[in-house]
C-alpha cells in the first residue's frame, strides 16, 4: 500500500523540480546541521514509511557539502563512481526494535538520476552513496554507506570532527 498513492510518474516529476521545490519550501534548518521533525510535506513516503525531501532548506548547506565530499572521497577510495551532487535527498525513517521505535535520518546521493525511482520506492537500489545520522551513547556520529552494484562497497563511522570511529563495520553500540 503506498501511503501518498504517488505514481513514478509524479514522482519523476518530482524529482524533475528538485531545485523548484527547495525554493518553495523554504529555509527551515536555519543555523542547525538539520531539522528532525521538517514542517514541510515530503515529496515522497515509500511503501515503508520512508519520507523524502530534498536536502535545500532541511539540511544545512555546508553539511550538505562536507557529506558529499566525504561521500565522493569514499567513491573514489573504494575504485567506484562518485555521486552526483543534486539531487540531495534527505530521509526519515523507523525502525522498531523491541517496542521501540528507532528514527533513522539519512542524506543520499546518486550516481545515475535512471536509478532514483527504484531507491526511493524501496525497490533494488543497486548505486546510492548515504550518509545516515547515528546516536551512540549520547553523540551524534555520521555512518557512511557506499553501495556499488548492488553490493555494500564501503561503511564506515565517523565523528562530527572527522575522526574515524570504525573503518569496516559502520556505526554499531
Amino acid at each position: 500500500m503506498n501511503h501518498l498513492n504517488f505514481s513514478i510518474l509524479n514522482l519523476a516529476a518530482f524529482l524533475t523540480l528538485t531545485s523548484f521545490s527547495a525554493i518553495a519550501g523554504g529555509n527551515e534548518v536555519g543555523n542547525n546541521l538539520f531539522v528532525a521533525e521538517p514542517k514541510s510535506k515530503p515529496f515522497f513516503v515509500n511503501d515503508s514509511g520512508d519520507r523524502y525531501w530534498n536536502c535545500e532548506g532541511l539540511v544545512s548547506a555546508k553539511f550538505i557539502e562536507d557529506v558529499y565530499s566525504d561521500l565522493s572521497e569514499l567513491s573514489v577510495g573504494s575504485n567506484v563512481p562518485k555521486p552526483m551532487l543534486t539531487p540531495c535527498h534527505y530521509s526519515i525513517g523507523t525502525i522498531k526494535i523491541f517496542n521501540r521505535v528507532l528514527y533513522n535520518y539519512n542524506i543520499d546521493f546518486y550516481t545515475n538520476k535512471d536509478l532514483i525511482k527504484s531507491c526511493l520506492t524501496g525497490k533494488y537500489c543497486e548505486n546510492r552513496r548515504t550518509m545516515t545520522l547515528k546516536i551512540i551513547n549520547g553523540n551524534l556520529y555520521k555512518q557512511y554507506t557506499i553501495i556499488h552494484s548492488g553490493k555494500l562497497s564501503k561503511m564506515i563511522c565517523v565523528d562530527l570532527e572527522g575522526n574515524i570511529v570504525n573503518k569496516n563495520n559502520g556505526c554499531t553500540n
